[in-house]
């Protein structure tokens, strides 16, 4: 029998409450976690009470001998406690299966702890037969990362206030970058080309970044949200952001920030990144915010040298 709304909600606000970063209580105040938070976890209680939500996920990564239901979110009972779970593919990739843990009552903060964890997964998901697991950490976790080889770090979360962002001080180069509404996407093949040429050179790079469709770009454009950037009279790349919630997050969050090859490793992309924060209409308790994979170094100083704040990210581990 699936547990009542209300049951879910009581279960996992105030756990979800506790364990979010002090930065969102800081910035935000309790009230409004709890508001976002309660969003959160009502949206996961839909993906896991309402199989119809789960039918695209079915549709797109149908694994035989698998009903719509085995997509549906799951709360799960292991040794060390319960959580809400979802099968995925990474990137659509049916060779690719991991569970993601989206609510936890227990902390993941020693090898043997996620081991014991992966191994119930696996065997609670055979169907699938994942190959990983997926979960959210407020810290950093760089001993468990380093001493660890089948744990590896994922997605991380920088974000910060537009209004105070508007306020710090102009980075390097600031003048030197002229950001121009983009009024179409003629240039979509150049920029596609040139992440081509990125992953050739760095072929690690495809797991960090990849281009955004057509469809993406032009809904950044038509909400006045797509920038071309201009250095030296010269087209420099793209910059872009959507206005979107997401879990603590509201506000704009930074879908592509590019810069041409001849353009990158000359310190412009924190004065790029500034002059788009001093362009947004950021109203009250506005974000921007991103994720950013733990390997792009050069991605998260440039959000850090803005002044967007690290706040947890995913970590991955691999499944006995």
């Amino acid at each position: 029998m699936k547990i009542p709304q209300e049951r879910f909600l009581a279960t996992w606000l105030p756990i979800e409450v506790t364990s979010c970063p002090s930065f969102f209580r800081k910035k935000l105040g309790n009230k409004e976690v709890e508001r976002r938070l309660t969003n959160t976890i009502l949206q996961n209680w839909a993906y896991y009470s309402d199989p119809k939500k789960s039918k695209a996920a079915f549709d797109y990564c149908g694994v035989e001998g698998a009903v719509v239901e085995d997509y549906c979110y799951r709360c799960l009972t292991c040794e060390l406690g319960e959580m809400v779970t979802s099968i995925r593919f990474i990137g659509g990739d049916l060779s690719k299966p991991a569970v993601f843990i989206m609510h936890k009552d227990f902390d993941l903060s020693s090898p043997e702890e996620i081991r014991k964890v992966g191994r119930f997964l696996k065997e609670a998901y055979q169907l699938f037969q994942p190959k990983r697991i997926r979960w959210y950490s407020a810290m950093e976790e760089k001993e468990l990362l380093e001493k660890n080889s089948f744990i590896e770090g994922d997605l991380c979360y920088f974000a910060e206030l537009v209004s105070y962002l508007q306020t710090l001080p102009e980075p390097q180069n600031y003048d030197a970058v002229t950001l121009v509404p983009a009024t179409s996407i003629d240039w979509y093949d150049q920029y596609v080309a040139s992440f081509e040429e990125l992953y050739a050179a760095r072929p690690f790079f495809r797991e960090m970044a990849r281009a955004e469709s057509r469809e993406v770009l032009e809904e950044m454009r038509a909400a006045n949200l797509l920038w071309e950037i201009n250095i030296g009279g010269e087209w420099a790349g793209i910059i872009g952001v959507c206005r979107e919630e997401h879990w603590l997050l509201s506000g704009f969050v930074v879908y592509e920030e590019f810069l041409m090859a001849p353009f990158r490793g000359k310190r412009f992309a924190p004065a790029i990144q500034r002059q788009m924060i001093d362009l947004l209409d950021g109203e009250g308790l506005d974000m921007l915010y991103g994720t950013i994979h733990y390997l792009n170094l050069p991605s998260a100083r440039t959000a850090m040298r803005v002044g967007r704040k690290a706040v947890g990210g995913y970590l991955f581990a691999n499944v006995d």
